[in-house]
């Protein structure tokens, strides 16, 4: 089982990890070519609710922060929505776009405003988004219609919570 991460330093006040920290996390479970970060398998609760997710329609926009590899991406993509993943690592990203060679992406292009990058689907409809949540705004992303959060409660740790939310 991999280790937890590291406690957030003294000058964090224990708010949980920077941004920074988070990164080498994950560049750490990479190194040990840990598959806990997501799964191949698509939520069972995505799949028995996702009627009330989409409330039916048959092209949304949704958001799914923390994103990192999620098949639940591919899944909801499948159905024909657009997916608009957001992770602070690019690593997931990546694996993602390896993963799931028929979705054809560009190169990545840096963002404007902010640190960080996006990955969009030739199509257009994946876009994700390796940048800090809080720097993530509807203006680089607009008429989002539905939110699946199928990270932060499984990626975050208890300490973490009380900033998230």
């Amino acid at each position: 089982m991999p280790s937890q991460p590291a406690a957030a330093s003294e000058a964090d006040n224990n708010h949980g990890m920077t941004i920074d920290e988070w990164k080498e996390f994950w560049v750490d479970r990479e190194k040990e070519n840990f598959e806990g970060y997501s799964g191949t398998n698509i939520c069972g609760l995505l799949q028995k609710y996702k009627h009330l997710l989409t409330l039916e329609r048959p092209s949304i926009s949704i958001f799914v922060p923390f994103c990192g590899r999620c098949p639940d991406m591919k899944y909801l993509y499948d159905q024909g929505h657009s997916v608009i993943g957001l992770d602070v690592s690019h690593i997931p990203l990546e694996r993602f776009i390896t993963e799931y060679p028929q979705i054809k992406f560009t190169k990545k292009e840096p963002l404007k405003d902010i640190r960080g990058h996006v990955y969009r689907s030739v199509d257009g409809r994946i876009r994700l988004y390796c940048c800090d949540l809080y720097d993530f705004s509807d203006e680089m992303e607009h008429g989002i219609q539905a939110v699946w959060d199928t990270g932060t409660h499984h990626e975050l740790f208890f300490v973490m919570f009380i900033f998230y939310w």
